[in-house]
């Protein structure tokens, strides 16, 4: 189950960095005429609820969308950290409105595999505020299981406000 944890864990980052070569200024895929897939709009919804919890430091709100084995691993760090070393992270941090774009669901075996860029947070430059994140969500019980966080490594240009088609 660790082996196949961590096969899984390298696919998403490797997933995580093709994104960090795509053009940043692409939206999520549209259908005929622009409207997102069912799939697509159901994870920006969650992605954008738990956004607006974290930014609220609203812990039982951010806890519904999370499973209990919750773990966030970063590029950053070695260091896997648990549901509570991350809350306890994001909430120390300050935090500034965050944009979500460029979102795409991949779903596989009652898993949901949810890749998109993060802009905003409280960086400076816009380089080191944008993250690309793979979220990876239990579709049966509705709870994100794991995310993946790489930040950028030079700045990609700023996202247009969300039109809501995203």
């Amino acid at each position: 189950m660790c082996r196949a944890f961590l096969a899984l864990s390298l696919t998403l980052l490797f997933v995580s960095g093709a994104l960090a070569q795509a053009d940043p200024t692409r939206r999520v895929p549209d259908q005929a005429q622009g409207a997102a897939t069912r799939s697509v709009a159901r994870y920006l919804d969650q992605e954008r609820a738990l956004e607006e919890s974290l930014s609220r430091h609203d812990r039982s709100a951010v806890t519904r969308w999370l499973a209990d084995d919750f773990e966030a691993r970063s590029a950053a760090s070695p260091d896997t950290a648990d549901l509570n070393t991350w809350l306890r992270r994001e909430f120390a941090s300050k935090r500034h409105e965050r944009l979500i774009s460029d979102l795409a669901v991949r779903e596989v075996d009652g898993l949901a595999v949810v890749s998109f860029l993060l802009y905003g947070g409280s960086a400076r430059s816009s380089a080191e505020a944008t993250q690309y994140v793979v979220d990876l969500w239990r579709q049966s019980e509705n709870k994100l299981l794991a995310r993946f966080i790489d930040r950028s490594s030079s700045a990609p240009p700023a996202p247009v406000r969300p039109s809501g088609r995203e």
